[in-house]
């Protein structure tokens, strides 16, 4: 009894008698917590090199790493769809546009967005803007979005 006893206690103070563990998601995913979800309300604001900058709202949705949602203007009648991948930190997706012009046209366009995510918040950036059909007023171009939870 008394060996069983100090081999306990050897193997408590001792790593040689140790089991191997599975790498958590943590050391999996580099670091980054497999938890992420940025599902949900956010605010904040999008600039561009050649349009105001705008107060927005996004709703997202996320199932595994694929995000969805909607985001709208808060004083210019942009609105769109977002899509996009979620993989660690990073998202990767296009934010569509449309908008009634002062002349009553609608102007539409896509921009490809990528950047950071984390579960407060998204900094997204697209050199390129919004590309898309004629517009009266310029599609917005050097676009930033930054969002809050």
């Amino acid at each position: 009894m008394r060996k069983l006893f100090l081999i306990l206690i050897v193997c408590g103070i001792s790593s040689a008698c140790s089991s191997t563990t599975e790498p958590t998601s943590e050391s999996q995913n580099g670091g980054l917590s497999s938890s992420l979800n940025i599902s949900g309300s956010w605010t904040g604001v999008m600039t561009s090199t050649n349009n105001p900058t705008e107060s927005i709202t996004m709703q997202l949705t996320q199932s595994s790493g694929t995000v969805t949602g909607t985001w709208r203007g808060a004083t210019v009648a942009w609105s769109g769809q977002v899509s996009g991948t979620l993989s660690g930190g990073s998202f990767s997706g296009q934010l569509t546009f449309s908008g009634v012009a002062l002349d009553g046209n609608t102007c539409t366009g896509t921009a490809s967005v990528s950047g950071s995510a984390s579960n407060s918040a998204l900094s997204w950036t697209s050199g390129a803007g919004v590309v898309g059909g004629s517009c009266p007023s310029p599609l917005p171009a050097g676009i930033a979005v930054n969002m809050n939870r």
